[in-house]
């Protein structure tokens, strides 16, 4: 009888072990996720930075050689129809976006894996000079390591400034008073 005791006790303090192993294991591995989906959102937040300073090398440093990058834009360069395929092409985009004093800021951030979704509020000279303060940009990023490899923009057009942006763009909606507050990248 003592033996079977002992036993059954050794069998259920084995087990009570095996558990804790495995739950310490399991909590250090969403540990170690959670630390690589927040580096991959630092690394999505490093590239809006980049681009709202107007540092256009540290932004095209953030991409692998091979990336993908498809801008919101219907035609044209890394656009809808034709997305750029390698950083040769996406940092001519870069400087275009840059000369158009943009800013953005990130609202929401998602990562989970390699894969990171956001949204920003961005303003640029054209959208303030036709009326609006600033449009809503969605995301979908692709981050594998420390380097975007795919990235996605759309705009929301459920948001009013930004379904008005995209009437002042397709000619179908009259421009506003231009906007002459700061943008909130002022002094960045």
């Amino acid at each position: 009888m003592r033996w079977t005791t002992w036993l059954n006790g050794s069998r259920t303090l084995a087990i009570a072990i095996l558990g804790l192993a495995l739950l310490a294991h399991f909590l250090g591995t969403r540990s170690a996720q959670a630390q690589n989906d927040a580096d991959r959102v630092g690394v999505l937040q490093q590239y809006f930075d980049a681009v709202s300073r107007g540092d256009v090398d540290n932004a095209a440093s953030l991409f692998e050689d091979n990336a993908v990058f498809i801008g919101t834009a219907p035609y044209g360069n890394c656009s809808t129809s034709t997305p750029c395929t390698s950083l040769a092409e996406i940092r001519p985009q870069l400087e275009a976006i840059v000369a158009t004093h943009v800013c953005q800021v990130l609202v929401d951030v998602t990562g989970d894996g390699a894969i990171v979704t956001a949204r920003t509020e961005a303003t640029q000279d054209q959208i303030r000079a036709s009326g609006d303060e600033r449009i809503i940009q969605a995301y979908l990023v692709q981050i594998p390591r420390d380097k975007i490899a795919f990235l996605a923009a759309v705009l929301d057009p459920t948001d009013p400034q930004t379904a008005h942006q995209l009437g002042v763009r397709a000619g179908t909606e009259p421009a506003g008073p231009p906007v002459t507050t700061p943008t909130r990248c002022a002094g960045m």
